[in-house]
């Protein structure tokens, strides 16, 4: 469709695609202009097939010779191309079946998640507390309502206004009554 690949255009190539999406889908893609027949010399440079196929494709002397009769026409796109959507199909393979087997069980990803939720938690507490002590805040945390519960969680202090300004006070330009 000469245009780049997009999720909106409806021709990206998703972890999701099956097989033979991919394969549609790199069938698809623009390559040489001015190649109209396999047998004509075509241009690699800036081909975004070529391009795919040197970030994707682990094997650069492969890559290189298909390039090279490319470059003089002794290669079609078409099995440029085949070429290609093989190297995503297998690069994607591993994905895919993560994917499937998150997909059968989905407590499985509840778990994940949760766990995951549990350990960035313990994390991001460890990573305040050695803030607060690197800033001196140690013994303050205690008296601001921020002091830790048995399961390790902040325990909240009950909100009280600061003064005995409520907040609109607090934002207001004009000092309040009990402020003068």
């Amino acid at each position: 469709d000469h245009e780049k690949m997009s999720k909106s255009r409806g021709n990206a190539i998703l972890l999701r695609d099956d097989p033979e999406t991919v394969a549609r889908k790199v069938r698809s893609m623009y390559t040489d202009p001015a190649r109209v027949r396999a047998d004509v010399p075509g241009r690699v440079e800036g081909n975004p097939v070529f391009q795919y196929l040197d970030a994707s494709d682990g094997n650069r002397a492969a890559v290189a010779a298909v390039k090279e009769r490319y470059r003089v026409g002794g290669v079609g796109d078409v099995e440029v191309k085949e070429r290609l959507a093989g190297v995503i199909n297998r690069l994607l393979a591993p994905w895919q079946e993560r994917r499937a087997c998150l997909a059968r069980d989905p407590g499985l990803l509840d778990e994940l998640v949760a766990r995951g939720t549990r350990r960035a938690r313990a994390l991001a507490g460890e990573t305040l507390r050695a803030a607060q002590h690197a800033m001196g805040f140690t013994g303050a945390w205690s008296a601001l309502g921020l002091a830790r519960g048995s399961n390790g969680h902040t325990l909240a202090a009950p909100r009280r206004q600061p003064c005995g300004r409520t907040l609109a006070r607090m934002t207001s330009v004009e000092p309040a009554e009990e402020d003068v």
